[in-house]
């Protein structure tokens, strides 16, 4: 076992059904710990996303953050039935469902980039648009002085 990650890779008798796999042997303590802060992780992912799908323009990568919370909550409890059934199809599943939550996380990381991008030109175009539209003739300010 390897003492920095608790990861142990054992090779696979050839019974000719696994032929050239490998078993991995998790840290109990590294998967229980894991589980704990994905979960905590997935539970803000989906609260942030509800909040993101507010607004209209923000529900664009509000929608995928929810998506890929739920995703993550979906491997954490893959590991947990690994953890409790010695169930080697969990880990796969779980890693399927990471693959996913890393995916959609993405998609929703680019969204976000482009949509605050969007905002900001916005904004920056009402202000310029409104300092221009309340610009007053110089010869209005003159005439008041004499009044």
């Amino acid at each position: 076992m390897d003492e920095n990650t608790g990861i142990e890779n054992r090779e696979v008798s050839s019974d000719g059904s696994k032929e050239g796999a490998a078993l991995i042997s998790l840290d109990p303590r590294l998967l229980r710990n894991f589980s704990n802060w994905a979960t905590f992780r997935a539970v803000i992912e989906i609260i942030f996303g509800a909040l993101s799908c507010l607004g209209i323009l923000t529900a664009a990568f509000g929608v995928p953050i929810v998506i890929s919370g739920v995703r993550l909550l979906s491997a954490v409890d893959s590991l947990k039935r690994q953890m409790a059934f010695n169930d080697p199809q969990g880990v796969s599943e779980a890693f399927e469902n990471l693959v996913r939550y890393f995916k959609l996380r993405s998609i929703s990381s680019v969204v976000m980039v482009i949509v605050t991008i969007l905002l900001y030109v916005g904004i920056i175009v009402m202000v310029l648009l409104s300092l221009q539209m309340n610009e007053v003739p110089l010869e209005y300010y003159q005439d008041s002085l004499y009044y």
